[in-house]
């Protein structure tokens, strides 16, 4: 009896160890930002995108800085979804003369109204179109699973989990579609656009609850078609400044706005 007993106490504290000592790792890490991060019912972003543009021997810059609010993101407490985006959009075509263009988007009631310095229009969308117009092409979390990505590096330090990941081409299609100035020569030339996409890179910043903190991204593609060549590359900034109660989205007055065909 007494050996038996001793032989299940053994049997009993080698299960309770080893679910002890389970390692956190990238992949597991990232599961549990993505899941903390989908059930957050509004939360409030800090987004920074710089890109260059090369074509034809010339080249152009362009920066944004701006907010995005959304609110009723996990479908619970019957909270109607709501987004909102308010950024400055900094052009330097490479004459000397750059400009800046205030934009924004609201997204409530199943239509996307847009203000390019006071054009205004509004049209008819999806959730995940308006979804992927205001997030720029990132939103990563709800967008790529663990395996989506290459080289997860763990690093953890001072209550902070930063995960450096790779993203392959192939992957990179899968955010680069909403990204607007690819959307435009997409537009443009249609099926007689080629696209090469260069594998990405970035990073991911979580607190010791896994809740996301900052995401970074650099991607690249080249773009060609019958008598153009262009390249683009991409320095993006999410970060998540509210979730919760502390999200407070005023929407902007909604008349005035053109409807435009779906």
């Amino acid at each position: 009896m007494k050996k038996a007993a001793a032989m299940l106490i053994g049997i009993v504290l080698g299960i309770s160890l080893a679910g002890c000592s389970g390692k956190a790792t990238a992949e597991s890490v990232y599961k549990k930002a993505a899941e903390s991060w989908s059930k957050k019912d509004a939360v409030e972003i800090s987004l920074t995108m710089n890109a260059a543009v090369s074509q034809e021997g010339g080249s152009a810059q362009n920066g944004m800085t701006g907010t995005v609010k959304e609110t009723g993101r996990s479908g619970e407490g019957g909270a109607e979804r709501a987004l909102l985006f308010e950024a400055n959009m900094n052009l330097d075509m490479g004459t000397g003369s750059p400009m800046t263009v205030p934009i924004s988007y609201v997204y409530t009631g199943g239509k996307l109204y847009v203000d390019m310095a006071g054009t205004r229009y509004q049209q008819s969308v999806t959730e995940d179109q308006a979804s992927s117009q205001i997030f720029n092409g990132l939103n990563l979390f709800s967008r790529l699973e663990a395996k989506d990505y290459r080289n997860m590096e763990l690093k953890e330090e001072n209550g902070t989990y930063t995960i450096n990941f790779g993203i392959g081409a192939e992957d990179v299609r899968k955010i680069s579609d909403s990204i607007p100035q690819i959307k435009e020569y997409q537009d443009t030339y249609g099926e007689a656009l080629t696209m090469n996409f260069v594998d990405a890179d970035g990073s991911f910043l979580m607190n010791e609850d896994n809740v996301p903190q900052k995401t970074e991204l650099h991607l690249k593609v080249d773009l060609s078609a019958e008598g153009f060549t262009a390249s683009l590359t991409y320095d993006i900034t999410e970060e998540y400044t509210n979730f919760g109660d502390k999200v407070v989205l005023n929407l902007p007055d909604l008349t005035g706005y053109e409807e435009i065909a779906d």
